[in-house]
């Protein structure tokens, strides 16, 4: 490598500036690259001298190269500067044995980001960028894709094609290579000539092109100007011919022999051209050599995807290229309508989804990718979904699409697709404040979610058989039916126009009965599966895995204290035992949800219930943990419960308070985490007796704030007050910073808390009143159906506040999700039990939308469509009553029930004759009749039938 130095420094002090009194860089283009590093990987550095002059000649490229990206300050003067830039980049990245990686190629990823957004670059320059930056990520992710074996084999093979010059290969090659032009053999001394007259004219010519890039008209060391390809790689006199073999500029034939046989020579010296010598090698040595380089490139590829992956994450989140240092995740809300920014996340998130679609199972099953999708690209979804920019969301819920329903990764995020589906999209859809567009972009969401079964069933099990979370599947079921039956309107989105409204209604219609489309097609898939001996199960491996006993689960659901909707001991068949799981799991779900309404009604009747059923012990702390945890407890029943002057609920609201750890917290935000949990009664000895309370703790973790617990207590109840001062309409005159301060003199202990706490503890609620999060969505709500909400300021700023809550609720419950337990192993086990939520909303829809006179034949076939889904789930899981339902809507639709009797007179009525006759033919599995003892419904159409002589 010194020697290649010295040569290179020798032959670059040769060459006379042309245009510029400083001394010429040696630069190459492009085409020049890609040239270099075909050789480069056709050779090995183990030929010779030469090879390592070769390599640093490569190194030294990419060096150039990755200087320039580094240094590029932003186009505009120099456009075509920059777009030579560019295309070097992409050929650097793009080169089989580039050597950009790391935090070079992350570089490069941001030249093009900057490029992009740069108000000085063209728009050729940009639409380059992005160009660019797509290819880049290709090449990337198709590397990171390659497995070891694949490196390695490819790597030999093109090792085993190359050659420029010779025609064969092995012994003979080399013996035809040693001799020359002549026939006769060469001697060492004239090999080693015509290999340092090759070497010598291969860097004569970069020079040449790198001279000119400067000029392309300067004359070489004799002063003569180049001809149409430069100089002459033999004799540098101006080369007019250009050889196809060896692709080297020549002037005349003789040149060219020369220069072949030069190649000859310098082929011959290159070991691993004979496929024995390989086999040789690979025997002693090399294979395991290159195994060990190839487990390095490897990883090597796999970690360059994954900093691109983050990089792009966290530029679509911030919408900037410098994120903040200390890795906060809350986002400048002006980004979202900022211009740059939003020119920023569009290129981003589309390039994410690049990634996510480009990439394979090495990518997608890797944990460290994993985890990325979950630490930062669902926040960025997050924030992203909710923008007021059309473009921007509509990209933020592909990548979700993309990410939600791939196989490989969706079982890794099911509790995350259900804070989306409960928090975000269900949100969109009930606000009266967003866009058709976006209600619109969120449904379609959905309708992506309802082709799988297996996305639904997964919601099914980590949401609605869960006693710690929210009824997901069933509260999304229940929204699209609304928005299907047409109550899109009632939620107060008077800005939609009729067609609008009809394509929104049409859109929840398909993702209802696609769902039931997907969920025949998934338990006929499971049941041929069961039928060949691949998905049976024993008795022990279907039984409760929590430990509780299936018979007295399903038994307590069946009564009356349950209510409806709780999966029935009729469903626990021979052909249905392996569900037992599920359906306890929502025995279990249904209980506790009697329990609520219990508890709502009159809180100590819901605690017995709790202790009777065994969801907590007749243990205070217990009972404590357990209305904490519960979902959709009363808040002001909970309030009201806590402030009794009974021993036992004293006892539960000690321990409440001690459940919380306030250390390091100021007095404001301890109290608003205190009270997030439930609302403060309304007499003033209850909550006397929390603030005394709350004050103790609080003091016992922060014993160095205040003088003792009456200085908290007296502040936390001057502070309640202070807010109901503050922001209750009905007081006019409100408390001013020094009539706060003079309230609260002399109360640490005798002296003054300092002024300035005082003054923060008084901004902190004015600017933020305490305030629960179901009173912030009510206060949303009326807002919007006000009469100035019509207009559509005012529409749009309602959104934003809507969008800000969304994103700071979701990102709380992101944060501390738990990690998800995987996909559901056996769906047979949940379908049933699942399609027992759904039913009774799809009948409802089906029904209201059949009954209806103005609704389109295709309204109607999706109607017809959806209730044969119906019956054949029904058939499945033996629920007759339900089949019976389903049945006879389709039979009263047909207009040969009716009488007088008449013919049938429209497409709707003769679309559910079809429908009947087809169901009468369809068997299931067991080979029993899909309409089970619905028949009679047949026999009297074909009667009627019969009767018109139809």
């Amino acid at each position: 490598c010194d020697e290649g130095k010295a040569y290179l420094a020798e032959k670059s002090s040769q060459w006379e500036p042309v245009s510029t009194h400083e001394e010429p860089r040696i630069e190459f283009n492009c085409s020049g690259l890609v040239r270099l590093d075909e050789d480069f990987t056709r050779y090995s550095l183990d030929g010779g001298g030469y090879l390592m002059l070769k390599h640093l000649l490569f190194v030294v490229l990419m060096a150039n190269i990755i200087e320039r990206i580094s240094s590029w300050t932003g186009g505009g003067s120099d456009d075509e500067q920059t777009l030579t830039t560019l295309r070097e980049l992409l050929a650097a990245v793009t080169a089989p044995r580039s050597s950009v990686h790391g935090d070079d190629l992350i570089k490069g990823v941001r030249m093009c980001f900057e490029v992009h957004r740069s108000p000085k670059s063209s728009e050729l320059a940009q639409r380059t960028a992005q160009a660019v930056l797509t290819q880049i990520l290709h090449a990337t992710v198709q590397r990171a894709e390659m497995s070891p074996a694949d490196i390695l084999a490819e790597q030999r093979k093109a090792t085993s094609t190359s050659g420029s010059g010779s025609a064969g290969g092995g012994e003979a090659s080399r013996r035809s290579n040693s001799v020359s032009s002549s026939g006769e053999e060469l001697s060492e001394e004239e090999r080693n000539k015509q290999q340092d007259e090759w070497i010598e004219s291969q860097v004569d010519q970069w020079l040449d092109e790198a001279v000119a890039k400067v000029d392309p008209s300067a004359p070489n060391e004799r002063g003569e100007a180049p001809k149409k390809f430069g100089f002459c790689i033999v004799c540098r006199k101006p080369a007019p011919h250009y050889c196809l073999e060896t692709k080297d500029p020549v002037c005349s034939k003789a040149c060219k022999e020369i220069n072949l046989q030069r190649r000859k020579v310098v082929d011959a010296a290159l070991p691993g051209e004979s496929p024995a010598a390989d086999a040789d090698a690979d025997s002693e040595s090399g294979e395991g050599d290159d195994e060990v380089d190839v487990e390095k490139r490897s990883e090597l590829y796999q970690e360059d995807a994954l900093r691109v992956f983050s990089t792009l994450c966290t530029i679509s989140l911030y919408g900037t290229l410098e994120p903040p240092e200390d890795g906060d995740q809350q986002v400048d809300p002006s980004s979202t309508t900022d211009p740059l920014a939003v020119k920023t996340k569009r290129l981003s998130l589309d390039m994410v989804l690049c990634v996510i679609n480009g990439s394979g199972s090495v990518l997608k099953r890797k944990p460290a990718f994993i985890e990325e999708i979950k630490s930062r690209l669902m926040f960025s979804i997050l924030r992203n979904c909710v923008s007021p920019v059309p473009k921007i969301f509509t990209l933020a819920l592909q990548v979700f699409v993309a990410v939600a329903t791939n196989s490989d990764l969706k079982m890794h995020i099911s509790t995350q697709i259900g804070v989306f589906v409960e928090e975000v999209f269900k949100r969109i859809l009930d606000s009266g404040n967003s866009s058709f567009q976006h209600k619109h972009r969120v449904l379609q969401v959905f309708y992506k979610l309802c082709t799988d079964a297996t996305t639904s069933l997964d919601l099914f099990k980590e949401y609605d058989c869960s006693v710690t979370e929210g009824n997901v599947f069933e509260g999304s079921i229940t929204t699209l039916a609304k928005i299907a039956q047409g109550g899109i309107q009632k939620s107060g989105a008077g800005d939609l126009q009729p067609e609008q409204e009809a394509k929104l209604r049409m859109l929840a219609l398909e993702s209802l009965v696609t769902l039931t489309g997907s969920m025949v097609e998934l338990s006929n898939r499971q049941a041929a599966e069961q039928s060949s001996g691949g998905g049976e199960k024993s008795t022990e491996e279907s039984s409760d895995g929590k430990g509780n006993d299936p018979t007295t689960a399903s038994c307590s659901a069946g009564e009356s204290d349950s209510g409806g909707g709780s999966p029935r001991n009729s469903t626990i068949t021979a052909n249905g035992s392996a569900r037992s799981s599920a359906i306890v799991a929502k025995a279990r779900k249904s209980e506790l949800e009697a329990g609520v309404r219990k508890f709502n009604m009159k809180p100590k009747r819901g605690v017995e219930y709790f202790v009777a059923r065994g969801f907590c012990e007749n243990d205070p702390a217990d009972v404590a943990r357990l209305l904490k945890r519960t979902r959709g407890l009363d808040k002001t029943a909970f309030g009201d419960y806590l402030g009794e002057d009974e021993p036992f609920n004293l006892q539960v609201m000690y321990a409440l308070v001690d459940s919380h750890d306030f250390h390091g917290m100021d007095l404001v935000s301890a109290l608003r985490e205190f009270l997030e949990d439930f609302r403060l009664p309304g007499e003033s000895q209850k909550i006397d007796r929390m603030m005394e309370k709350f004050a103790e703790h609080y003091c016992k973790q922060n014993p160095d704030i205040y003088a003792n617990a009456d200085c908290a207590y007296i502040l936390s109840f001057s502070l309640i007050m202070l807010n109901t001062d503050l922001h209750s309409s009905q007081v006019k005159n409100k408390m001013s910073l020094d009539d706060f301060k003079r309230n609260n003199r002399g109360i640490n202990d005798g002296a003054d808390v300092p002024s300035e706490h005082l003054e923060f503890l008084y901004n902190e609620i004015k600017n933020k009143p305490f305030s629960l999060d179901e009173d912030e969505d009510l206060k949303l709500k009326l807002a919007s159906q006000q009469r100035s909400a019509m207009q559509p300021s005012r529409r749009f700023e309602l959104f934003i506040k809507e969008t800000e809550s969304i994103v700071e609720k979701s990102r709380e419950m992101l944060s501390r999700k738990p990690e998800d337990m995987g996909g559901v192993q056996d769906p047979q086990e949940y379908l049933g039990p699942m399609f027992e939520v759904m039913w009774g909303s799809i009948l409802g829809t089906l029904s209201q939308l059949m009954n209806s006179e103005e609704e389109s034949v295709e309204v109607v076939e999706w109607c017809v469509e959806g209730l044969k889904h119906s019956v054949k789930l029904c058939a499945r899981f033996e629920m007759d009553t339900e089949r019976e339902c389903f049945v006879a809507m389709l039979a009263k639709y047909t207009g040969l029930m009716r009488s007088p009797f008449e013919a049938p007179a429209s497409a709707k009525n003769i679309m559910c004759i079809k429908a009947l006759l087809s169901l009468a033919n369809s068997e299931t599995d067991g080979g029993d009749v899909v309409l089970g003892h619905s028949w009679k419904h047949v026999l009297l159409m074909a009667s009627q039938i019969d009767r018109l002589a139809l």
